[in-house]
Order: C-alpha cells, then sequence, then structure tokens
C-alpha cells in the first residue's frame, strides 16, 4: 500500500469531514477516488476518457439511451428482425448491462465496500 492510503486510515473507522461511521456499515465513497488517485500517482489510470480530456458528463439513463440505439444498429446489421418479440428488449438490456455491471467499477463512487473483523493469528478466514 502506497504512502497515500497509509496515512489515510479509513478502514476501521473513517475519520474524514464527509462520513465518520465504521466501514463495517457505510462505506466512504471517497475511498474509491483515494485508491484512483493513488493508482494514478503509481503511473497505472483507469482508462476512462474523462481522466484524460473534458468529456460531458452523461446520466446513466443517457449511456443506456445512446448505447442502446448502437445495439439496434448492430443487431439490423447482422440481420436480425427486431419486431421479434424474443429480440425487441435486447438492445435495452444489453445497454443496462453495460452501463450498470460491466463498466460499473470504472468510476470510482462504485468501489465496493471494505470490511474488516478481528481473526487469531492461526485462524483460517473462508
Amino acid at each position: 500500500m502506497s504512502k497515500t492510503l497509509e496515512k489515510h486510515q479509513c478502514i476501521d473507522n473513517c475519520q474524514c469531514a464527509a462520513a465518520t461511521v465504521a466501514v463495517v456499515e457505510k462505506q466512504p465513497t471517497h475511498l474509491g477516488y483515494l485508491i484512483a488517485e493513488d493508482l494514478r500517482a503509481n503511473g497505472i489510470e483507469n482508462p476512462l476518457l474523462s481522466n484524460k480530456k473534458k468529456m460531458p458528463v452523461m446520466t446513466e439513463a443517457e449511456k443506456i439511451a445512446k448505447i442502446e440505439g448502437q445495439f439496434k444498429t448492430i443487431l439490423e446489421t447482422m440481420g436480425v428482425d427486431l419486431s421479434d418479440a424474443s429480440v425487441e428488449k435486447t438492445p435495452h438490456r444489453v445497454a443496462k448491462m453495460y452501463v450498470k455491471e460491466l463498466c460499473a467499477g470504472l468510476l470510482p463512487e462504485n468501489f465496493p465496500a471494505c470490511t474488516t473483523f478481528p481473526v487469531t493469528a492461526n485462524s483460517v478466514v473462508f
């Protein structure tokens, strides 16, 4: 762990201005940003374009709508009949999957919650 994270002890009990809640109960949202900052300081960067240049910020709904339109074009190019009941909602499902699942981890605010608990020296954690 680098010095940025060592000096910022949010793991057991967050003492930052934004939150004073134990991490086990609620993940401080800034922890994802601290880790992203630490990775950048070590030359490891998330591949988002917004890290490199100013990009217009889009809501989840806007992203889903844009991807849905593009995926409809892909399916039409492949010759898929989008009026078929088994396929008609597929572009929306695929777009939602990309925004809410596959690429959600690219955003620092979606950093997974960290939990800590005591263990004895000779115990195995399952």
